[in-house]
């Protein structure tokens, strides 16, 4: 959709869950997770052009596929699987991985040589934000909290990650430094998840149940102000991603 919410366009129709889209730098593709009914329920990641055509199964395995993120040249994506990340190419050829274990949703640095992601090594209920050498070298604990931060996206134009956290009872928005200073909470709703950054680095959209009754998609300003609601239809709209 557009950011006003206009021109909505569905562009895919799997039967049970088609999710987490990430677009190509380009804007010219689209990659995101799709989960079937049979099969075990297995996550895959899938790429399409932008809208809709030529879907092809990129991972195309038995593991539990999540979080795809396009490095920022556009030549790469990273992702996890059973709670490790690899690395391939967008037709799925050339993986490798650079965490063994403990690894969840990777986000690159803007200049394409760190990558941010989750884990709960720490214990199941103190997931943590860390960072990372793109070989996965230099692992550091950047969130430091004995409570559950997750989904981390690093600010395309700035030394700023956004991330999920529930330190305060519910859910919410919060930002950091990429060091892990300068924690600061946006969000106060306790509904609160999905944050990914507007190309330019001044905005943030996200989903958001501050009701507790439908979820929708919302935008504000990088400093938390301005929350406005751009999804209008009373149902479950999760994981919006900005494109170029």
């Amino acid at each position: 959709m557009n950011e006003n919410d206009s021109n909505e366009i569905l562009l895919t129709d799997g039967v049970c869950y088609d999710g987490k889209p990430d677009l190509s730098p380009d804007g010219a593709k689209i990659i995101y997770i799709q989960i079937l009914c049979s099969g075990g329920g297995t996550g895959q990641i899938w790429s399409m052009n932008t809208y809709g055509s030529g879907k092809v199964n990129s991972t195309d395995n038995n593991a539990e596929n999540r979080g795809p993120r396009w490095l920022p040249d556009g030549t790469q994506i990273a992702y996890d699987a059973d709670n490790t990340i690899w690395l391939m190419n967008f037709d799925g050829s050339g993986k490798s991985q650079i965490i063994s274990q403990h690894g969840r949703t990777p986000s690159w640095s803007k200049g394409g040589n760190k990558i941010a992601f989750w884990s709960n090594r720490d214990g199941a209920s103190n997931q943590e934000i860390y960072v990372m050498d793109v070989d996965g070298s230099n692992q550091v604990n950047i969130s430091n909290f004995g409570g559950n931060d997750a989904t981390p996206q690093w600010s395309p134009v700035d030394d700023k990650i956004v991330f999920r956290s529930s330190r305060f009872g519910g859910t919410e928005i919060m930002i950091m430094d990429t060091d892990g200073s300068n924690q600061s909470r946006l969000t106060t709703s306790s509904n609160a998840s999905d944050p990914t950054w507007s190309p330019d680095g001044t905005k943030i959209v996200y989903a958001d149940d501050p009701a507790g009754l439908n979820i929708y998609i919302y935008v504000m300003n990088a400093d938390g102000t301005n929350q406005t609601r751009l999804t209008t239809e009373s149902e479950l709209n999760f994981t919006p991603d900005w494109g170029p």
